[in-house]
Parts: C-alpha cells; structure tokens; sequence
C-alpha cells in the first residue's frame, strides 16, 4: 500500500513509523498543501497508472485539516472553505487541509485518488463543499471513515483505520463521477 500523508506537523507519525513499516506501506510525507499537490502531479504526469480507471497516484491520501500556513496555489479552495468557517465561528484559522481535498473531490473523475482526513477537531470539517454536491455524500464527520479523528489513532489502530478508508472509497460511487 502507498500512503502520501499531508500534515504541516509531521512529527505525529513518529510512533506509527515502525507499524506502516512492519506492513509493508510505502508512506511519502508533505507538510504543506502544495507540496502535496506537486507530489501528486508528479505522480500523475509520469504516465503511469494504477489501474484501468484513471491515474490514482497512491492508495490513499491522508490530509491533516488544520495547517497554520496558508498554500498561494489553493487560494480559490482556501476562499470557499474560509467563508464556510467563518459563519461557523471559525474564522481565526489560517488554512484548512480541506483545501486538497476540495481539488481531489472535484478532480475525482480523472484523477482517481482516495483521501481521507484527520483531525482532532471534527467540526472544522465543511461538509457541503461545493454546495451541489456535498463531498463524502454530506452529513455528520463521524458517519465516515475518510473523516478521522486523531485521538483514536494507535500504533494499533491505524493500519486498519486506513483500511476502512480505502474501503469506504471502493464502496461508494465517488470515483464514478
């Protein structure tokens, strides 16, 4: 399995290292948005793809929500998702991860890529992001396994909370898009 995780403090990953290790996960680390993107885009542009349906770069891209700086090539997502924290009360955060995904979902049909999210902060996550179709299907964060929360990561638990993410992307129609 490859996992690309974006996470602007990755020093969380420390004790989970020796686990994606012991199961063979190719793990690739961005700390910011753009250096994501361009690890993706990369990915993408080398032609290669991962299946029969479009150019999934890795099995699943984990995406921290919270990052205090902002990232110059998402301003349009950065905007939409500011205007949704701000009626939340939200409007102090620089960024959000959500970002990344907001062009993943919106890309979702070429680009066949999997994320999920982690947060300690489960109501940062904006829902209904484009309004015409809410990402992930809409509704409450704990009704999915692509929205995490980070306190429930163990070195125990991950690899089959990353499992189950994966697994809620091949169940549902999102990639059919």
């Amino acid at each position: 399995m490859k996992i690309l995780v974006v996470d602007d403090q990755p020093e969380y990953l420390r004790p989970y290292r020796s686990t994606f290790a012991t199961n063979n996960i190719d793990l690739r680390v961005a700390i910011d948005l753009n250096q994501a993107w361009q690890i993706i885009k990369n990915g993408k542009e080398s032609g290669k793809k991962h299946d029969e349906q479009g150019y999934k770069v890795f099995d699943l891209i984990v995406i921290d929500i919270a990052f205090d700086a902002p990232a110059r090539e998402f301003k349009h997502e950065q905007d939409l998702i500011h205007d949704h924290l701000v009626r939340r009360g939200y409007g102090g955060l620089a960024i959000s991860g959500q970002a990344l995904g907001l062009r993943l979902w919106k890309q979702r049909g070429t680009l066949k890529q999997p994320y999920c999210y982690t947060t300690n902060h489960q109501d940062l996550w904006i829902q209904d992001i484009p309004a015409e179709e809410a990402v992930f299907g809409g509704g409450d964060a704990s009704n999915h396994h692509t929205v995490i929360d980070k306190a429930s990561l163990w070195p125990g638990s991950i690899i089959t909370t990353i499992e189950s993410a994966v697994s809620e992307w091949v169940s549902k129609p999102w990639l059919h898009h």
